[in-house]
Formats: structure tokens, sequence, C-alpha cells
């Protein structure tokens, strides 16, 4: 039960702004399908040659590489005659952005508005282990998976009895293979900024939080999503650092 000095307080201002903030380490990734014969070169060269190409592929074939074998050229259009970005591949699988829920840190606080120039009022939870912080406050945390077999193979497999025969053809015809090109961009800052708008005058509730988390083919678990009292804290942008570029190509 409120106490009558919180109920006078929330009177005196039934508007209140939580601005929360969650940073730490994560980055932007692509998932794409590739060839059979781009994965075994790129297989042969290397992650850090792949990463060379990755970070700028016309400037990698002119000046590094111009004997590189046409089907290893994925970024490549021949059609239209132009290089795609490695964050806009060919045949992409997945694309997604977010902090690793592992290493990061959150931070809330109370801002007599929304906008970010709004005078401070008070620290809610200062930059702290966002793990710790769900465990400690019984926040809820819903976890999912992306599932990279589910992407590459959308029409499922031939039955075969009880088991999985060969994949079923795209809706193009082609017929699906295993081969995968995982690019990052590794960041370090902040990767979500919301804010919480309550109209009654109500002190934040930590349990009224839920985080939704989203296992990646990389190892990372992502946050793609915060609501608070079951409505949706739009991210409305962040601010990070790049600390480098990752390539890999697998067979999946």
């Amino acid at each position: 039960m409120a106490t009558n000095e919180e109920l006078i307080d929330a009177i005196k201002r039934p508007d209140r702004y939580y601005h929360i903030t969650i940073g730490g380490y994560g980055g932007e990734t692509v998932y794409a399908r590739i060839s059979q014969e781009a994965f075994e070169y790129w297989n042969e060269q290397g992650d850090s040659e792949l990463e060379s190409y990755m970070g700028s592929p016309e400037n990698y074939v002119d000046e590094e590489n111009p004997d590189l074998p046409e089907d290893a050229n994925f970024l490549y259009n021949a059609d239209e005659e132009y290089y795609s970005e490695w964050y806009e591949a060919p045949d992409e699988l997945a694309h997604n952005y977010g902090v690793d829920i592992d290493n990061s840190w959150i931070n809330i606080e109370e801002r007599d508005g929304e906008d970010y120039s709004s005078k401070h009022i008070a620290d809610i939870v200062d930059n702290e282990d966002t793990p710790k912080y769900i465990t400690d406050n019984n926040i809820e945390r819903e976890d999912g998976e992306f599932d990279l077999d589910n992407a590459l193979y959308p029409n499922g497999f031939v039955e075969e009895g009880d088991d999985e025969g060969e994949p079923l053809p795209l809706d193009d015809g082609t017929v699906p293979g295993p081969y995968v090109f995982y690019g990052m961009s590794a960041e370090k800052g902040s990767f979500f900024e919301g804010i919480v708008h309550v109209d009654d005058g109500s002190k934040f509730d930590p349990t009224k939080l839920k985080i939704y988390v989203e296992a990646q083919p990389n190892g990372d678990n992502i946050i793609t999503e915060v609501e608070y009292a079951g409505e949706p804290v739009d991210n409305v942008g962040g601010d990070t650092t790049g600390k480098g570029y990752y390539a890999q190509v697998w067979d999946y």
C-alpha cells in the first residue's frame, strides 16, 4: 500500500518518465546463403582473408585479389554490376542487431519529460549488470532462438519413413544447401534507449518489466524487445562504437 507521502507525490506529478538504457557489447550480424563453391574457397583462405573481403569487397578484388574466382565473389551482382555491402548480402537469411545480454548493463533514471535534454530527477538503476538486475528483481525474461535450419530449409524435407530425406526445393525451384556466410560488426555502447511514460504518478516497478532474448547461431544472446506493464517500450536508438569485423563460412 502506498504511503501518504507517495500519494501526495503522485498527485503533484501524475506524469512520470523513466528512461531505460541497455548497453554493453554486441553488434550487427548477418547470415546469408552462399554456394558450395564460395564456401570451399573461403574455408581454405581463413577468417582474416574473408574479413578483408567483407570490409570492402570492391577494393579487395581490385587491389588485393584480382584473381578471386567468380563463384567466391558472392557480394558481387554480375547482372547489375555492383557490389553489395556485407550487411546487405544477397540471399540473406537473417539480419540482427542488439546487445548480448550476458555482456550488458542496464541504466534507468527518472526525468521530467520524454526529451533527453529533460531534467534529471532520480537514478533508479545505475549501470547494473543486466542478468543480475533481472534475477534480483524477479523480472520476466523470455528466451527464444533464431533457428538457422528453418531459415536454410523453409519448405522442410522429404519424408522417408521416420527419417528426414533431402531438403525440399525453395520457392524458386532451387534445392537449398547448408552453406552460410556469417558476418558481424562487433560494437560497444548503448544498444537500447527507450522511455516508459507512467500517467498515474506511480513509481517505477521493475516487476512490470519483461525482456525478450534471442539466442543466435554465433553464441550471442541478444536483447530483442523490452516491455513495461505489458506494453512494448520503443527503442529510439543507441550510440555504439565499432570494435571490429568478424566473418566465417559454415557448412551448417
